[in-house]
């Protein structure tokens, strides 16, 4: 559970990434993974800026008494920091023994706290590609 939680801790440094332009109605796919974890981040440009970002994050635990115990750690550790944020909404789930961690973010409901936080015009779609596929992502 240590590796899970150190792992979702670097993928939310990422979201500081996956900001910035694109083209209008583009949709940005990167998969990969972030220590044990399958990774997949998904960035949408409306007029040229990003529009929304969903990241989702999943590993598979040794039972399902374990994936459950890391998904409980996840709602009480991340949960509420996340249900205080506006444009911002939190999930975690278990299937068999697999728990999966999803945030979903809509830049246009979030404050200009949090906009600055992603510097939402400083990054290019083309430079968010170059910035996951030098991680061994794989985008389209």
């Amino acid at each position: 559970m240590k590796k899970y939680l150190m792992t979702l801790s670097v993928l939310l440094v990422a979201l500081v990434v996956v900001t910035g332009c694109g083209d209008s109605g583009k949709k940005l796919s990167c998969k990969g993974k972030e220590g044990d974890a399958d990774t997949e981040a998904i960035v949408t440009f409306k007029d040229e800026k990003v529009s929304a970002i969903t990241i989702k994050s999943s590993s598979e635990a040794s039972s399902k008494e374990e994936a459950n115990a890391a998904k409980t750690l996840l709602d009480t550790t991340y949960g509420p920091q996340f249900e205080k944020v506006e444009g911002v909404s939190y999930k975690a789930e278990v299937k068999d023994k697999r728990v999966t961690m999803i945030l979903d973010i809509d830049i246009s409901k979030t404050s200009d706290d949090i906009k600055e936080s992603f510097a939402t015009s400083s990054t290019t779609y083309d430079d968010i590609k170059k910035e996951y596929e030098g991680k061994g992502y794989t985008c389209k």
